[in-house]
């Protein structure tokens, strides 16, 4: 039974969830995923969305859109993979989509300071 704390730590909602003995990746797909590289492009789609190219060599390049269209891609390449280790390695895929987006967030510069541009 949850408490008053773990419905208030920001923490109990991001907690992963172990894996399955059955749904652990093999090596090779987990090497894939690290091996990947993630692009952004310079300017949004159409709806203002940015444009996130991911390369991997067993995958190809691909535009990241979502897990579900990833999990598709992952299970084209390995057949013998269970829809659960695909969606495990799209959900890797996706957090270096993550990272790549936080590191382009932190290269702009950062913006004057008001109090000088007078």
């Amino acid at each position: 039974m949850m408490g008053l704390r773990d419905w208030l730590s920001p923490r109990s909602a991001h907690r992963p969830t172990p894996a399955a003995p059955g749904n652990m990746l093999p090596a090779e797909v987990v090497a894939v995923v690290q091996a990947a590289s993630i692009r952004n492009a310079n300017r949004p789609d159409a709806e203002g969305s940015p444009i996130i190219y991911v390369t991997a060599p067993a995958l190809g390049r691909f535009r990241w859109v979502d897990l579900d269209k990833a999990a598709d891609r992952i299970s084209d390449a390995w057949p013998d993979l269970t829809p659960a280790q695909c969606f495990r390695a799209a959900q890797l895929i996706e957090a270096a989509v993550g990272d790549a987006a936080i590191r382009q967030m932190q290269r702009k510069e950062p913006r004057r300071s008001w109090v000088w541009d007078w």
